[in-house]
Formats: C-alpha cells, structure tokens, sequence
C-alpha cells in the first residue's frame, strides 16, 4: 500500500500479508467457511478484544495503546473459555509452556488492587 504497487496473490503469501491462499480454481467460498468456523470457535472475548485494539490503535500515544493491550489481555484471562485453550495449549505444548508460565499466567489474573496496609507494618 505504502508503494503504491499492485502485487499477485503469491507475492503478497511471499510477503507475509495474507493468512491464506486458495489455489487458483480452489472453492474460495469453502475456505473462507472453514476460516470462519476456525475464528468462531475462539473465545469470543479474546476475539473482540483484538479487534478493539486494532479498531483504536492509531487512536492515542503508544504507551495508551500498549497499556489498553495489558488490561484487555489480563481480562481475556479472567475468561473461562480463554482459560480453557490456554489450557488445551499447554497440554498439547509437548513441554514448551512449562509450570512456571503457568503459574505467572494465573498470578497475572489476580490483579485486583490490594488494600494498603496501615502505616507502621
């Protein structure tokens, strides 16, 4: 877009700018089907928070956008669905998540302001 040029649809998968490409005579409309059914199964919060941040990226400074990006993630975790393929990632990461992640990933949850202790403690 930048370079005001047109590229083929194998250039643009060379480029990295497409997610998928249906080869030529391919059923284009059972792709974006399967593509849609894959993007419902997710968890809808994470969905929708993901789409909110790039809906209002070029809304305010980076450091507004990067802290919206924290507080949207650490709520997509309170989600019980979100926690659920969290979940299944882990059990299917062959030891690549290990305790440790996890543990940070849920200590990451319980984010609620803690009451101030009395001066003198």
């Amino acid at each position: 877009m930048l370079r005001g040029r047109i590229v083929s649809p194998a250039e643009a998968e060379r480029l990295g700018l497409l997610s998928a490409l249906v080869p030529e005579g391919g059923d284009v409309v059972a792709a974006a089907v399967a593509l849609a059914a894959d993007l419902a199964a997710l968890p809808g919060l994470g969905v929708a928070h993901a789409k909110r941040l790039v809906r209002t990226a070029m809304d305010g400074t980076l450091e507004q956008g990067l802290g919206a990006e924290r507080t949207l993630f650490v709520d997509t975790l309170t989600d019980a669905d979100t926690r659920a393929v969290i979940g299944r990632m882990a059990a299917e990461s062959e030891g690549r998540i290990d305790d440790a992640a996890l543990t940070a990933a849920a200590a990451a949850i319980d984010l609620a302001p803690q009451p101030a202790a009395p001066e003198g403690e």
